[in-house]
């Protein structure tokens, strides 16, 4: 299976964020901050369209669904999972049925 690619990937500071390119060639953008998890797609020259949002509970939720190692950071378990994942439309369909099992 072709995964997607890590383009930058930030993990320490007030305000992680990573930013992938996905199998179609899609480009997303994950955030993490006080209010949770943003997930936004990227496209050129238009301004980024919010994929996924969750409150930091549900987004610890996922976390833990995805991964059982205590290394492992949020963002580290969030950026791994979303290359996997073909295509935007994909990745919000993904994380909205997650939160929708959390809630």
């Amino acid at each position: 299976m072709q995964l997607g690619a890590i383009l930058t990937f930030h993990d320490d500071g007030a305000r992680p964020h990573s930013e992938v390119v996905l199998r179609n060639g899609d480009r997303a953008r994950i955030v993490l901050n006080g209010g949770g998890v943003t997930i936004v797609e990227l496209v050129g020259g238009t301004e980024p369209k919010i994929l996924f949002e969750a409150t930091p509970d549900i987004a610890a939720h996922i976390c833990a669904g995805l991964v059982e190692s205590q290394s492992a950071t949020p963002l580290r378990i969030l950026t791994l999972a979303i290359i996997q994942i073909g295509s935007a439309s994909e990745v919000r369909a993904a994380f909205e049925a997650a939160a929708a099992q959390v809630r």
